[in-house]
């Protein structure tokens, strides 16, 4: 506030003023909270300074479902569903005088789909009992809803509530939560107690004389303990040791549960000394009549050498048996006259009975089983449950490992009616000195849902089931494999009038596999492929990211089942394909992370396409072994790649835009990856692009492997990359997409096309004393400036199977493959097509001595030697079934193959026509002691510019052909060329040589005309697959007449 004044001389005039000065307008917000489709989306973006009253918001560049409030600055509106994507816009405002905007981004991602679970504490005590949950849902949840006892009413809405039971008794609590359009529930059955009273055992300070009213005033022995309890009452009992026997419930609903009172951790045991069974129900008990956690042992009795149940159903939880027996049946526990005891979380290990169920004896009952371990029981059947007299087992979540059977049943006999039902459950190293390894089925049935089988032994008959008079076995999502019997069946055995139904499962179909007079239907979408479990061998039956088992089972079959063997989820989707599938098996496939550059973001957990990573490096850190990170069809500019010895499966997928993969571009700027910490064939890269890898002066354009480290590449393109020199020095410019130096990665149905190692060797793959095995591989237009313009191996022997190369070149040797320093690969099946080098135009081999089967060798061409093979330095390959046909030579020597220093090469059921030379030997050329031989071969119209259309050799060279036909006009040069062993000379006539049809009429002089004993061993099959020897004498030629 201040004073102006103003005069004329005559006249004076005051005012007082007052001026208001605002600080600078701007706003503070920073950032903008995460939205989420079909979730209503509000946040209000803050401003100061300049006057706040006048503030007027505005936003411009905005989705167009958001809106701004004018007056408060709340962006607010619902993203639609498909809307997830990163939006940038501008917030502007004003108070009239100043304005100011600042840029965001708003990130809107898929809502992630809501799973329900909860805590509570505590979870027993006496009434009234205040009881505080905790919300340990996962996913986007917009509403939470709480029925404390389970009773079909709302109790609350609170995320964290609390509730006070008044009433003794047992309580279910469910919890709903409900996001934008899905909800979960989770029910926890039997969950909190609340008792009349609760009192206090302790076996190690405590007096029967005492009241049992709190530690200091504990009973001694559970017996005092349980004649004074009632209904609802709760007994702590203190880890001790109690020497008791034949404890009795007396018909109460009483809660006995053993507490780490004395030392944190421990438990309390219950000797029996060998002198009786611990408990004894036959008042009619319930399953409110519960024992917790107790370790009981040395437990003897005729029946149920621990727990013995008539017409009574307890619960049995958190129990561990060991060393306990029966006289005749049920080494822990017998349960009869329409017994149901519930026993969950138990664990039975090395109990046994004389008679029957070294763990378990069911008489006219139906226990339900979940969670439990059955572990090196023994009985003379049903090693660990034995089932009679119309007994209805439900086993849930259970592991049956090294159970016996001295006859029938190594881990459940079922007989007389009964019928036993078995979802999630594991049967291993089960073994019958009978029949059935794990399961056998006497006038019964059984219902098996997602379980798995492995090395269960049966010494007769069902390795792994076995069904006899009139049983039927219905297994669905099942796994059964490695498992065996001597006599037959090694998965299973069904008798006469019996039936095993495998709907869903992956089991071995091979010899011996099946057994029996009855039926074993495995055609409802089985599948015959090894599992792929992780590690067997060390008892982990977890599949493998790249089982054959994910998402091959059937959803309807587990309807209600909501987790596997290990707890997680039942359903997902596996394999990445957008539809959640069950799995084959016991334990479901959920180890994924996700990577997706086009919503990703780095500092998310990635374990959803909601929270996906944004690059394959982060998405490779987050995982650990056996873990499948999907990757989302985008480009991603990423080098030097690193899976850091993790076995992990590395797959492209089409999530964004169907039928499309995800491309890694390295921009010229490096290779796409690098393995060197001995990764093995289970870390897998699948359905990628790589292409523009480039290095300089340094090998591996795209891909580096070394120090033993041998990944698998499937379904990949590597295209553009490339390795150059820069210095003008030799530093070993090798592999212009793959380097392997002591390493031998799997490459599976690959594309290679134009790759190129411009100052050095192999234009697509290099191989340094490795072994790589390329199957289903395409070459096409990769090129080297030395050697292999596709691949070249340096003392190395890759298996390439079924491959094509194409219009492939290398400025010196081997225009599609180069075999130098004691290389011997394997080729089979592969088509060698337009290739061209200098020499060799397909194959270059020094000192080297490849395989070579079913192969063609079409149109490929050298400058100087060798059309198709050249063969130098003792090289003496081996060639069977093979097509040379329109190969040539423009300079030099052997139109198809030319041997040189002491190459002496085995060619057998070939066929040489249409190639040439422009120099000698159009077929076969030799010189320096090199002496091929050619069995049940023929060349015919070939051609050369200077002297032997079919075979020129030099002096001390000799060419013997045995059981071939050829055109012995065709020989030229000073060796030796030696047809006297059964050869004709008659065209061959072959069905349209014009059109490149090379098979022989039905006149052929050369049908039946071969000789079988030169035909390698193990070869059965001729060039086009078909039967090798028909009609009982091998054909001359590639092509066998059918």
């Amino acid at each position: 506030t201040f004073t102006v004044e103003v005069t004329d001389g005559q006249q004076t005039a005051q005012a007082n003023l007052s001026i208001t000065v605002y600080a600078q307008l701007q706003i503070t917000t920073t950032s903008l909270p995460d939205a989420y489709e079909g979730v209503s989306y509000s946040f209000t973006v803050s401003a100061t300074g300049g006057n706040s009253a006048n503030y007027s918001w505005s936003v411009s560049g905005q989705p167009s479902w958001l809106t701004i409030d004018a007056t408060t600055g709340e962006l607010s509106g619902t993203p639609p569903a498909g809307s997830a994507g990163t939006y940038t816009f501008t917030v502007e405002v004003t108070d009239g005088q100043q304005t100011t905007n600042r840029q965001f981004d708003l990130e809107v991602k898929q809502p992630v789909p809501p799973v329900a679970d909860f805590e509570a504490t505590p979870t027993y005590g006496k009434a009234s009992l205040t009881v505080t949950f905790t919300d340990k849902s996962t996913g986007t949840i917009l509403q939470w809803q709480w029925d404390f006892d389970n009773d079909g009413t709302v109790d609350s809405t609170d995320q964290n509530p609390s509730w006070t039971y008044n009433n003794p008794g047992w309580y279910s609590v469910k919890l709903t939560v409900s996001g934008p359009t899905l909800s979960d529930t989770c029910v926890k059955e039997k969950y909190i107690l609340v008792g009349a009273n609760v009192y206090y055992v302790d076996g190690a300070g405590g007096d029967d004389g005492n009241g049992g009213t709190d530690w200091s005033d504990a009973w001694k022995t559970i017996g005092k303990a349980l004649s004074v309890a009632g209904d609802y009452d709760l007994v702590l009992v203190a880890d001790a040791t109690y020497n008791e026997t034949d404890l009795d419930f007396g018909g109460k609903k009483i809660y006995l549960k053993g507490v780490d009172h004395n030392t944190a951790g421990a438990q309390p045991v219950i000797d029996c000394q060998s002198n009786s069974r611990a408990f004894y129900f036959h008042s009619g008990e319930t399953e409110d009549s519960v024992v917790d956690n107790f370790t009981i042992n040395n437990g003897s009795a005729d029946d149920g050498g621990v727990i013995y149940c008539d017409s009574s159903s307890p619960s049995i939880i958190n129990c561990t048996f060991r060393g306990n027996g029966a006289g005749n049946n049920g080494g822990v526990i017998w349960c009869g006259n329409s017994s149901s005891p519930r026993i969950i979380n138990c664990t039975f290990r090395s109990n046994s009975a004389t008679v029957g169920g070294g763990a378990v004896y069911c008489d006219n009952s139906s226990p339900v089983l979940t969670d439990c371990t059955f572990d090196g029981n023994t009985a003379d059947s049903g090693g660990a449950v034995y089932c009679d007299n119309s007994s209805s087992p439900v086993l849930t979540n259970s592991v049956f490992d090294t159970n016996m059977a001295s006859t029938d049943g190594g881990a459940i006999w079922c007989g007389n009616s009964s019928s036993v039902s078995a979802t999630n459950c594991i049967f291993i190293n089960n073994s019958a000195g009978n029949k059935g390894g794990a399961i056998y089925c006497n006038s019964s049935t059984s219902t098996l849902i997602n379980c798995t089988f492995h090395a269960n032994v049966a010494i007769f008959c069902g390795g792994a089931i076995n069904c006899d008079f009139s049983s039927s076995s219905t297994l669905n999502n099942c796994i059964l494999w490695s498992d065996s019997a001597l006599l037959g069946g090694n998965e299973a055995y069904a008798d006469l009038g019996c039936t095993v139904t495998l709907n869903h499962c992956c089991v071995d179909n091979s010899a011996n596999a099946y057994g029996g007079g009855g039926t074993i239907d495995d055609s409802n979408n089985c599948i015959h492929d090894d599992p792929r479990f992780i590690d067997p061998g060390s008892g982990n039956y977890h599949l493998k990211p790249t089982s054959p088992c994910i998402d091959k089972g059937n959803n309807t079959y587990v309807s209600g089942v909501a987790e596997d063997l290990d707890g997680d989820k039942r359903i997902v989707d596996g394999d990445g394909d957008g539809t959640d599938t069950v799995d084959i098996g016991a334990y479901e496939f959920t180890d994924i992370v996700y990577v997706d550059d086009v919503s990703g973001n780095d500092s998310d957990d990635g374990l959803s396409w909601v929270t996906a990573k944004k690059t394959i490096q982060a998405g490779i850190d987050a995982a650990s072994d056996w873990w499948l990170v999907l990757v989302a069809d985008a480009t991603y500019n990423e080098t030097n790649l690193n899976f850091n010895g993790k076995k992990i499966y590395l797959k492209g997928v089409d999530h964004n835009t169907a039928g499309q993969r995800p491309v890694i571009d390295c921009q010229s700027s490096g290779r796409a990856f690098v393995f060197n910490s001995g990764e093995t064939e289970d870390s897998v890269v699948d359905n990628f692009t790589i292409q523009n890898g480039k290095v300089e002066d340094t090998h591996g354009g795209a891909v580096v492997c070394e120090n033993s480290s041998s990944p698998t590449f499937m379904n990949c393109t590597f295209q553009n990359n490339e390795t150059v020199d820069t210095n003008g020095s030799d530093d070993g410019e090798v592999g212009g997409a793959i380097y392997c130096s002591n390493s031998s990665p799997t490459i599976t149905n690959c594309a290679f096309s134009n790759n190129s190692a411009a100052d050095n060797h192999g234009g697509a793959i290099h191989c340094d004393n490795s072994n790589p095995t390329i199957t289903n591989c395409v070459f096409v237009g990769n090129s080297a400036n030395y050697c292999g313009g596709a691949i070249s191996c340096v003392s190395s022997s890759p298996t390439l199977t079924n491959c094509i190369f194409t219009g492939n070149d290398a400025g010196t040797d081997g225009g599609a493959l180069s075999c130098t320093n004691s290389s011997n690969p394997t080729v089979v099946g592969c088509m060698f097509s337009g290739n061209g080098a200098a020499g060799g135009g397909a194959i270059y081999c020094f000192n080297s001595s490849p395989s070579i089967t079913n192969c063609i060798f079409n149109g490929n061409s050298a400058i100087d030697d060798g059309g198709a093979i050249y063969c130098l330095n003792s090289s003496s390959p081996t060639v069977t079934n093979c097509l040379f046909n329109g190969n040539n030579v423009a300079i030099y020597d052997g139109g198809a193959i030319y041997c040189n220093y002491n190459s002496n090469p085995t060619v057998t059921n070939c066929t040489f026509s249409d190639n040439s030379t422009g120099n000698n030997g159009g077929a076969i050329f030799c010189q320096n002691s090199s002496s091929p031989i050619l069995n049940n071969c023929i060349l015919w119209n070939n051609s050369a510019s200077s002297g032997g259309n079919e075979i020129y050799t030099l002096a001390g060279c000799t060419v013997t052909l045995n059981y071939c036909c050829v055109d012995n006009t065709g020989y030229a040069g000073a060796g030796t060329v030696n047809d006297s062993n059964n050869c004709i000379h008659d065209d061959p006539q072959f069905v349209d040589p014009a059109n490149g049809d090379y098979h022989l009429k039905d006149t052929s002089p050369c049908i039946d005309a071969g000789d079988n004993s030169l035909v390698p061993s193990g070869v059965d099959k001729d060039l086009d697959g078909n039967p090798r020897i028909v009609n009982g004498t091998v054909d001359i030629g590639a092509y066998e007449k059918q």
